[in-house]
C-alpha cells in the first residue's frame, strides 16, 4: 500500500502536529490526488500559525481538510481533478 494510502486509510485523527518532521512535496501531490478534500474558512489566522508554525508575516487565505471517505457512505461522482503541478505549488 502506497505511503499515502495508508496514512488515509489508517490515521483517525491528529491529536499532534509535529512541526520539524519533514514531509516530502511527491507525499503531499500523492495525498492531494486520492483524498477526501473541502475548502475550510473562518478559523483563527492568528492561532493556525502558531499550531503550524508559521512566519508572522505569511498570509493563510484558507485551509484545506483531508481526509478519507467512510466506506459506507454514497458520494456523488467524483469531477475531475487537476494534477497538483496544473494549479498549485509547494513554497
Amino acid at each position: 500500500m502506497k505511503e499515502c494510502q495508508k496514512l488515509i486509510t489508517e490515521r483517525r485523527s491528529i491529536t499532534f502536529f509535529d512541526t520539524t518532521k519533514e514531509i516530502s512535496d511527491d507525499l503531499i501531490k500523492e495525498v492531494l490526488e486520492v483524498a477526501a478534500t473541502t475548502p475550510m474558512d473562518g478559523f483563527s489566522e492568528e492561532k493556525m500559525k502558531e499550531f503550524l508554525g508559521i512566519d508572522v508575516e505569511k498570509m493563510v487565505p484558507m485551509i484545506v481538510a483531508i481526509g478519507y471517505k467512510a466506506p459506507e457512505k454514497n458520494l456523488l461522482p467524483r469531477a475531475y481533478r487537476f494534477k497538483f503541478d496544473e494549479f498549485g505549488e509547494i513554497i
